[in-house]
């Protein structure tokens, strides 16, 4: 069981005010473990440790806990990786035409044929018309672009360009800088881009 909480304890002074002593005595007593060992928010001013994850003593389902500083906000990610066993979701397929191979006037030229060969109109019902219509255009066309099936990644999302990626990755590299160097000028270049 993983538990959310707060550690206030600050990095530069190594102090440890009345809650956080409460929130340690709290986990010996229940016999848990913090897995964040470092500072989650880190201005240029402070770095403490907020964001904690706690789990129970012995816990052997833990593999690694990791502080990732980002540039979203002031406070890092904090994550933790546990072992389960769960099922693999079957992969989504989809059918589509292939027009590798796709002649368009070769298309024209049997739609048209084809037309020409079936009276599309000979009917007063607009409804029967379509229907007739849209057989012929749909036999032409999987002869020319036939069906295939193909897997797809179900986490695509057309609306993340490659410019959002970059200043994605330009934030965090200057987040990045300013938690390691402790440097004011790529905290201030960070705050440019309009995270705070």
């Amino acid at each position: 069981m993983i538990i959310l909480g707060d550690l206030n304890c600050d990095f530069y002074t190594n102090t440890v005010n009345s809650n956080t002593k409460k929130l340690i005595e709290l986990l010996d007593v229940y016999q848990l473990k913090q897995l964040i060992k470092e500072p989650t928010r880190i201005t240029s001013n402070t770095r403490t440790l907020i964001d904690v994850i706690i789990t129970q003593l012995g816990n052997t389902n833990i593999t690694t806990s990791v502080v990732i500083h980002l540039g979203i906000s002031d406070h890092s990610l904090v994550y933790t990786c546990r072992i389960i066993s769960t099922r693999k979701g079957k992969p989504k397929i989809v059918e589509t035409s292939q027009f590798k191979n796709f002649n368009r006037r070769a298309f024209e030229s049997d739609l048209n044929q084809a037309f020409v060969d079936t009276d599309v109109y000979h009917d007063n019902d607009p409804n029967e018309i379509w229907k007739v219509w849209k057989s012929i255009f749909l036999s032409t066309a999987d002869k020319h672009a036939p069906l295939r099936q193909r897997k797809v990644r179900s986490n695509y999302n057309p609306w993340i360009t490659a410019e959002i990626k970059n200043l994605g990755h330009r934030r965090d590299f200057l987040k990045k800088r300013a938690v390691t160097h402790n440097s004011i000028c790529y905290f201030n270049e960070y705050k440019k881009l309009g995270i705070n």
